[in-house]
């Protein structure tokens, strides 16, 4: 042959894993570590607590029927804000 012995000193086949194995071990490892990562990623942000304040939006006063209304006007009030862009065919509609 070629001068490699495949066995030990003493007669024995070498104790190793069979590399298949060992490459399942691994493949499963990484399979749990992504699962970890994504659990991580599919955690939702913790959500403001009920009664708790939002930060203030300062807006400019907008005028609506030669009517100036600021943040002063709408203090105490319930505010719907819309916003939508002039390149949204859906929004234009």
């Amino acid at each position: 042959m070629n001068g490699i012995s495949h066995e030990t000193l003493d007669g024995a086949a070498p104790n190793r894993e069979p590399s298949s194995l060992r490459g399942l071990f691994w493949a499963g490892m990484l399979m749990l570590v992504g699962l970890a990562f994504l659990a991580w990623l599919g955690t939702p942000p913790p959500v403001r607590a009920v009664g708790e304040s939002l930060p203030t939006v300062d807006l400019q006063p907008l005028s609506l029927a030669g009517s100036a209304i600021g943040n002063s006007d709408l203090s105490g009030q319930v505010v719907v804000m819309h916003f939508w862009g002039t390149w949204c065919g859906y929004c234009i509609e």
